[in-house]
């Protein structure tokens, strides 16, 4: 084959996967809902330094976060539009993941806690609530809730909290949410939330994804009546190993595809680029855990415009694979058969049971009889996350880690790091501010609670 032939080869699959991309575009729903949370989301991220992008029209900025929720990295903002005066709307954008604090909630995230920085969610939205009530009395108001990544996680359990009061169905948009089914299931154990929560999230959310990626299959997804997925290939191959078959590897599936493709700003560019979406019909087979995502990230039939793309610029930038396979037919398939190879031999077994059975297991409240060591939980690798969960643990200071260890209820470790001394032992941790000691009852670990309380820990502050 020529390599004029070989150009019009790609050319032609390059065009393909884009009309595809472009005939999929069929509603004009999101329009106007997901051009104005990416706004948002976008500007949470960056309000409190120089906002760099101008607000939707008839949008302005509302109530700040005051000092006493501005703690551990947590931020939001929230905006009013009110050109009918009397329907006023309310939309509150949580911040996403941007500094070490984050990571830490988005580590609790990963173990299926509850972040922390959703105390100071709620507290920001009662906040938002009663200053708006006090100044619209008698106007009907709406409240839309969104985030990205982290935000959009905490945006989900306040609409599960706080669903009753005036969300409109479908009108609160989240981007590329990690998960909150299995966090949410606890709330509910440990009568947090009432029994509707998974409802109230199902109505009132909208999903909206860019492909599924490590971060976005963290946990079980919530299933909304509407879900956006772009399958618009964004990726950048700069750093891909050309020379070799098959898929990069997975170190280049987190770092490059994954981290990429989570971006706000993928999913921005794409939504600003665009003029209708069409909601997926096809949600229930997403991947819920790392090995998974990463086995459906090899399946070349649901990534085929992704990795038509990945083989043309390897063709196009290595001259090795010309030289070895002649002309480009022979490398497409030689390819192709060995990702369907890789795909195929991914074991997601775990300790004689599948990676689905695992998932389906219920959750049920941790007691002191059956208490995993925080070890166990860090190491359990049964999400393929366990050395993302190492990394943050190494990285957290002694007072983190010891709260870690009280919900485990790891007694053991906990009594090294009190005898390593210098612990704040009556600090507030976890949902509704409470002490180490009142998480431990919380938890049903009655001697890890003695433990605290023989060492000078208070049950409040």
């Amino acid at each position: 084959m020529s390599k004029r032939t070989t150009s019009k080869t790609i050319a032609l699959a390059l065009t393909c996967g884009l009309l595809i991309s472009q005939f999929a575009l069929a509603d004009s729903w999101g329009e106007e809902y997901l051009t104005q949370a990416s706004v948002f989301s976008r500007i949470a991220y960056d309000a409190w330094q120089h906002p760099s992008v101008p607000l939707p029209t008839g949008w302005s900025y509302y109530v700040k976060p005051s000092s006493d929720v501005l703690k551990q990295g947590y931020y939001a903002e929230s905006f009013i539009n009110k050109k009918d005066p009397s329907h006023i709307i309310i939309e509150v954008a949580q911040r996403g993941s941007s500094n070490a604090f984050d990571d830490i909630n988005d580590f609790e995230i990963m173990l299926g806690l509850v972040p922390y920085q959703y105390n100071y969610a709620l507290k920001y939205d009662i906040a938002v609530r009663k200053y708006a009530e006090n100044e619209y009395p008698s106007a009907s108001i709406e409240y839309r809730y969104t985030g990205h990544s982290l935000g959009a996680a905490l945006a989900e359990l306040i609409v599960a909290k706080e669903y009753s009061h005036n969300l409109t169905d479908e009108h609160s948009v989240v981007f590329e949410t990690p998960g909150v089914k299995p966090i949410i299931q606890k709330m509910i154990i440990k009568g947090l939330l009432n029994n509707n929560a998974y409802n109230n999230v199902s109505m009132a959310i909208t999903h909206v994804f860019d492909r599924a990626d490590a971060i976005n299959t963290c946990n079980e997804q919530i299933k909304t009546n509407r879900t956006y997925v772009f399958t618009d290939s964004h990726e950048v191959f700069s750093s891909i190993p050309t020379s070799t078959l098959g898929s990069p590897g997975v170190i280049y599936y987190f770092k490059n595809y994954s981290l990429h493709q989570h971006r706000l700003m993928t999913m921005y560019n794409y939504i600003h680029s665009h003029s209708q979406y069409s909601p997926t019909t096809n949600f229930d087979n997403w991947p819920v855990g790392f090995a998974a995502a990463y086995k459906y990230y090899l399946n070349y039939s649901a990534y085929k415009d992704y990795w038509q793309l990945y083989m043309a610029y390897a063709w196009v930038h290595d001259t090795s694979l010309q030289k070895k396979y002649g002309d480009y037919e022979n490398y497409r398939k030689s390819f192709i058969e060995k990702l369907d190879q890789e795909h195929g031999e991914l074991n997601l077994q775990n300790d004689g049971n599948s990676q689905q059975e695992t998932l389906n297991k219920p959750i049920t409240p941790i007691t002191s009889s059956k208490s995993p060591t925080l070890y166990d939980v860090i190491n359990n690798n049964y999400d393929g996350k366990s050395w993302l969960r190492r990394k943050i643990f190494a990285n957290a200071n002694d007072n983190k880690k010891l709260y870690w260890a009280v919900m485990c209820g790891d007694i053991d470790f906990a009594k090294k790091l009190i005898a390593k001394g210098g612990l704040n032992l009556s600090a507030q941790h976890g949902t509704n501010h409470l002490s180490l000691v009142q998480i431990a009852i919380e938890y049903d670990h009655p001697h890890m609670a003695k433990l605290l309380l023989a060492n000078g820990a208070n049950k409040t502050n």
